[in-house]
């Protein structure tokens, strides 16, 4: 995952850990899009990446972990860093409803069970 270079970029030398691209993704975001469990921790502990941003359609850093399947980069996000699994994007999607479109079962039952998810939301 990348954490000696994040450790470098972001702690020797200072680089905004929430700086976008030109579809307003993070570093964080592109972490979550691998899976990258590790280097998300270290982005949202070691280096207190904004865990709530969003890109260009709305979507957080958590609802890409839960529209790709990273089930334990969606645990780590929900879990110790508390990012909001109700969050919806500007169409109105959230985490549990791109989960389901994307046939990931393991993360609609974390979102819904342990996550305690809005099952209702529309």
């Amino acid at each position: 995952g990348h954490t000696d270079t994040v450790n470098a970029l972001a702690g020797t030398y200072n680089a905004n850990v929430d700086a976008v691209d030109e579809l307003g993704v993070t570093a964080l975001m592109y972490a979550a899009l691998k899976g990258h469990t590790d280097t998300v921790n270290v982005l949202a502990d070691t280096h207190n990446a904004n865990v709530e941003a969003v890109d260009q359609t709305g979507r957080t850093t958590l609802m890409i972990a839960a529209e790709l399947g990273h089930s334990a980069t969606l645990n780590a996000l929900a879990g110790a860093h508390n990012a909001n699994v109700d969050a919806a994007t500007q169409k109105g999607l959230t985490a549990l409803m791109l989960a389901a479109e994307n046939g990931h079962a393991d993360i609609v039952n974390a979102l819904a069970g342990t996550c305690n998810a809005n099952v209702d939301a529309a």
